[in-house]
């Protein structure tokens, strides 16, 4: 019997000394390079229903995204020649709503980013919010919906001002922002139209008393392939705050 005792007495302090550190926080987060190139996919799959194109157009490969940008009148410059591009295109009337060809745009995003494993075993739903940014979540039931407990995973947001989305999300506490251009989406695209959809509703939201638009100009921009980079520091910085916590750890007197 003394012995056994003493067996679990020892289990017992190994099991709180391996717990030093705390719990380990996990870091997951998705990368907005591989976001942006299904989202282009998207925007270049058929209408179903084609219109004249409008407002904010055109969508250039989301490998001539757009670098930072400086300040709040900053244009958006070519990567190719380090040029800014010719003069943006007057916008078109805002695209009436029309939800079949809004849940066909979402359902070809969707099937986009879930065709590229985006966030492990989980399923990416996306969704048009009133303000008119897509976001994107892991929704951990597969139904298409943002239900209690599926958390953001990113949001997707029309810079007009730049001719360009901007799209974003938060690693570790920090922001990050990943711009794609556009200007002058061809006929017969689906992205003329959601482009112009979100447009519309960013403008009817931020319209109201209270409410302040996105500064996108004093965004700053993270480059092309920051993914790992973020990850790294993320996870550093909470593996520091873990080794922090566990200083109490020394028994009392």
């Amino acid at each position: 019997m003394r012995l056994l005792l003493s067996a679990l007495a020892v289990l017992v302090f190994v099991a709180g000394c391996s717990n030093n550190d705390g719990p380990t926080e996990r870091i997951d987060a998705v990368d907005l390079d591989r976001v942006l190139d299904a989202f282009e996919a998207a925007l270049k799959s058929p209408d179903p229903t084609p219109a004249a194109p409008a407002s904010v157009a055109e969508a250039a490969p989301a490998s001539e995204a757009a670098p930072e940008s400086q300040g709040e009148a900053a244009a958006v410059v070519d990567n190719d020649n380090g040029q800014a591009p010719s003069g943006a295109e007057p916008a078109a009337a805002v695209p009436a709503e029309d939800p079949d060809r809004t849940k066909a745009f979402l359902a070809r995003f969707g099937t986009e980013l879930n065709s590229k494993r985006l966030d492990g075993d989980n399923q990416v739903g996306v969704y048009v919010r009133n303000d008119g940014a897509i976001e994107g979540f892991r929704d951990l039931n597969k139904n298409g919906t943002k239900d209690a407990g599926e958390g953001q995973l990113f949001w997707l947001e029309v810079d007009s001002e730049r001719s360009r989305v901007v799209v974003s999300q938060m690693i570790g506490g920090e922001a990050y922002h990943r711009p794609y251009r556009t200007s002058g989406l061809a006929t017969g695209l689906i992205g003329g139209y959601i482009l112009g959809r979100m447009l519309g509703r960013q403008n009817s939201f931020y319209s109201s008393p209270g409410r302040a638009r996105p500064r996108f100009g004093s965004m700053n921009m993270s480059p092309r392939g920051y993914h790992s980079g973020a990850m790294s520091k993320a996870r550093a910085s909470a593996s520091a705050r873990s080794k922090g916590g566990s200083r109490g750890f020394r028994g009392g007197k």
